[in-house]
């Protein structure tokens, strides 16, 4: 008999989870017994934190932390990717990207050991004996197990949308056995919904959201609107995110405070995997992959305004550059567009401090020339006020992976194409929600909106934010729209395939599922 169990080895990691508070504490505590960690309420509390470390995991990762926004029309190869074979093959859609690659194994092990701890939370809590009659107690059980719902539909729904065909496990693999199986996406979605339903009617309202690692009602809402995006049930996807609007924890920010390490607090966010320089063990390392080599300029020299130290995995497509007008704010307050020279002692003859730096004075400098001047986003960039080193390849500041802007697009979008839908979202057109975002950023409100205009205003909001792949997969955009503007490295690569990875091949050997098609 095929087994999970053979796959997936339950390792429950019990350390700190802030079950209610509006900050995760994730500063890791004394290890617990697994017996003391299954059997008590603190040490089911505290066993959480496994789970969301999962989810962390991959930004901590050179190589995995990029992999959400690899591979679209936003996005084009960086002068040092070949330096990174899977991140070379997540964006270039290359020969690597098969059943072998490690990348690809890493992700898929990470989210299900994370829906495993879910499910051993889940079948334990039932027995861990509690008061009945004291409130706290019953709060925190309840919230537990709100997360652990949450969780297992989160990681669920980034597999299914990833891969398409995925086992569907709701049980504790290291109690029951059984046949794996490839679940049908109808029935994926279907728990993912439900598991959503449950985390929403026990999770906590949130206190006071933002910049938040604690999962609220709010994160169970923003995740189902998702889910419902792809489902087709476009009512359901508006009235989530307009509930989510609606909730008093959130609210837009200006634009130069969401990605600010000063203001991580922000009301914006709604969930953030949260790092910490408390913890330089496990420092993000999205930071700098997007940094042009700037400091191999003669005349510039390595800064925190430009980005800190320089990876050139990943630049903005000029297709990406092309979308904002001039006035938009958000190609101010979110782009590097412009270099000035800054290295009083190794300035070009001619030029002063301060001055522009023109493509001339870039074309002969060592790897890549021009391209050092490449545009770049700043929504990674930190400085030196978490504790980040100017030379250091990682960072503290936490990533965002749901915020209140997304809300109105996916009630947007979910108008669009069912303006019935308005219903359940309080009367509102999709204009209403999308000329929120285009009033923030200083431009024309739009009078019409077609699937073109929503395309293109979402990358103006989201870009690297890693939603722009799912998106372009639900749409049936994401093998053209990539050949096309993914230039020199995916165009011409990307092939109907691609639009789901391909099913790990251990995995594959050691359970005997079917393989994604064409991945033999």
């Amino acid at each position: 008999m095929n087994t999970l169990k053979k796959y997936i080895a339950l390792s429950v990691l019990a350390v700190g989870i802030a079950g209610c508070n509006d900050q995760l504490d994730i500063a890791p505590k004394d290890t617990l017994t697994t017996d003391v960690a299954l059997s008590t309420l603190e040490g089911l509390e505290n066993s959480v934190w496994g789970i969301y470390e999962r989810g962390r995991s991959p930004y901590e990762s050179n190589d995995l932390s990029t992999y959400k926004v690899c591979g679209t029309d936003l996005v084009q190869a960086g002068t040092h990717l070949p330096d990174q074979a899977i991140v070379q093959s997540f964006n270039n859609y290359d020969f690597q990207l098969n059943p072998q690659n490690t990348g690809v194994r890493d992700i898929w092990n990470a989210s299900y050991v994370a829906i495993n701890r879910c499910n051993v939370i889940l079948k334990n809590i039932e027995t861990v004996e509690i008061n009945e009659n004291n409130a706290t107690e019953v709060n925190r059980r309840e919230a537990v197990k709100g997360i652990a719902y949450f969780f297992r539909a989160y990681f669920h729904l980034n597999l299914v949308q990833r891969w398409d065909n995925i086992v569907l496990s709701t049980e504790a693999s290291e109690v029951v056995e059984y046949d794996v199986q490839l679940a049908s996406k109808d029935d994926v979605y279907a728990q993912i919904e439900v598991d959503l339903l449950e985390a929403i009617g026990l999770l906590p309202e949130a206190i006071n959201a933002a910049g938040s690692g604690a999962v609220s009602k709010a994160v169970a809402r923003h995740a189902l609107s998702k889910a419902y995006l792809d489902m087709g049930e476009w009512a359901k996807a508006a009235e989530m995110a307009n509930l989510v609007i609606e909730d008093g924890a959130y609210s837009l920010e200006p634009l130069d405070v969401i990605f600010s390490e000063n203001h991580q607090d922000n009301k914006e966010v709604i969930f953030a995997w949260q790092f910490t320089s408390a913890d330089r063990d496990h420092p993000q390392r999205v930071v700098q992959q997007m940094i042009p080599l700037y400091d191999r300029i003669t005349g510039v020299m390595r800064s925190f305004e430009y980005g800190g130290r320089p990876w050139a995995r990943l630049f903005p497509s000029d297709y990406m550059l092309s979308l904002y007008e001039p006035e938009d704010k958000r190609l101010q307050s979110w782009f590097v567009t412009t270099l000035y020279f800054n290295d009083p002692d190794n300035l070009p003859a001619g030029v002063s401090l301060g001055d522009p730096v023109l493509p001339e004075y870039a074309v002969d400098a060592p790897s890549g020339g021009i391209r050092h001047l490449t545009p770049t986003c700043n929504k990674y960039f930190e400085t030196d006020v978490l504790g980040r080193a100017l030379g250091d390849a990682e960072g503290y500041k936490n990533v965002i992976e749901y915020r209140l802007a997304e809300a109105y697009l996916v009630a947007a979008e979910a108008i669009m194409n069912d303006p019935s839908a308005s219903a359940k979202a309080g009367g509102k057109s999709a204009l209403d929600f999308i000329n929120v975002l285009r009033e923030r950023a200083g431009v024309s409100a739009f009078t019409s909106l077609n699937q073109d205009m929503l395309l293109e205003e979402h990358a103006r909001e989201l870009c690297y934010e890693g939603h722009r792949w799912g998106m372009l997969k639900r749409l049936g955009l994401l093998v053209d729209r990539a050949n096309e503007y993914n230039t020199p490295g995916a165009a011409g690569n990307v092939l109907p395939k691609h639009v789901r990875w391909p099913i790990p091949q251990d995995f594959v050997d050691l359970t005997q599922v079917t393989q994604n098609a064409d991945y033999n």
